[in-house]
């Protein structure tokens, strides 16, 4: 029970992160990196105090590009989840209108 409530709860957490990532991942911010600006003698590094999650082959901050990327992956599942709505409710609403017909 304990490790559902901690799955849950990191679940939880992604829309948060995906949410504030202007403010989590900026000049001002606890990861103050731009997630596209590339440098080239920060290439390749291992996770460590400055870059937590190390950087890529162009020197970009992997942790500043995995916020970021939260975002497109949440408005991905969101546009996923409201279309399999839409499609659902329309479906219901027709079987229950026009009733058998509907189910042919």
């Amino acid at each position: 029970m304990r490790r559902a409530r901690l799955r849950f709860a990191l679940l939880g957490l992604f829309p948060l992160v995906a949410l504030l990532a202007p403010l989590l991942a900026g000049p001002s911010a606890p990861v103050p990196f731009d997630p596209d600006a590339t440098d080239l003698g920060a290439r390749l590094q291992p996770p460590g105090r400055v870059h937590l999650l190390g950087t890529d082959d162009l020197g970009r901050d992997v942790l500043a590009r995995l916020v970021h990327g939260a975002r497109v992956s949440v408005a991905v599942g969101l546009a996923a989840a409201a279309l399999a709505f839409l499609a659902g409710a329309l479906a219901g609403g027709a079987a229950g209108t026009f009733g058998p017909s509907a189910d042919r």
